[in-house]
């Protein structure tokens, strides 16, 4: 156990479509279109390491596909763009986070992720906003720049992820972490993903 400090940490599992299909299927009053759908086993371990490491913490996970399934599966539903569904779907986390960690992990699905990134900021700007996962490791130099995103863990994220909260929690600097991208400044020395 790394701390007792209680803190709110929200895990996403970010979209795996491209912004075109979910704005389409979310135009629609009816829907029959299955999308990608997975176990958000990123979020889910992450959210096993900091229940473990930081008891008091209260986690709440949100499956992004998930909940944009439930949508277009209802059998009749109003259309509904995609940054008031995003909307819609923050609504349902009850106490602003301190934390918030979003799987960045297909390509497809990046331009909506970082629309979520940026809807979470707006939502909670005092929130520390952290993305991981296979885009945002093979992508770093570019998601960095996004002004909603504080850190990107490159590599394995659940060790990392986990050094990381704690040393936010104890102020201490986190450069020393493997996989941790603060900044663009930090681009020229970054060591590849351990």
């Amino acid at each position: 156990m790394r701390s007792a400090k209680k803190k709110n940490l929200l895990l996403i599992n970010g979209f795996a479509s491209p912004t075109a299909i979910i704005d389409e299927l979310l135009s629609q009053p009816v829907s029959d279109s299955n999308i990608y759908l997975s176990y958000p086993l990123g979020v889910l371990t992450l959210a096993g390491w900091c229940r473990q490491e930081f008891p008091c913490f209260d986690i709440k996970i949100v499956d992004a596909m998930m909940e944009l399934h439930k949508q277009i599966s209802k059998p009749a539903r109003d259309p509904v763009a995609l940054d008031d569904f995003i909307a819609a779907m923050l609504e349902t986390v009850a106490a602003a986070p301190d934390y918030i960690g979003i799987s960045l992990s297909f390509s497809n699905g990046h331009k909506a992720c970082l629309r979520l990134c940026r809807a979470c900021k707006a939502r909670w700007p005092g929130a520390t906003l952290i993305v991981g996962g296979v885009h945002a490791t093979t992508f770093t130099h570019r998601i960095i720049t996004e002004p909603s995103i504080d850190y990107v863990i490159r590599g394995p994220g659940d060790a990392a992820f986990v050094d990381l909260l704690a040393c936010l929690l104890e102020g201490r600097d986190p450069a020393p972490i493997a996989g941790i991208v603060r900044d663009s400044d930090s681009l020229a020395s970054m060591a590849p993903p351990p």
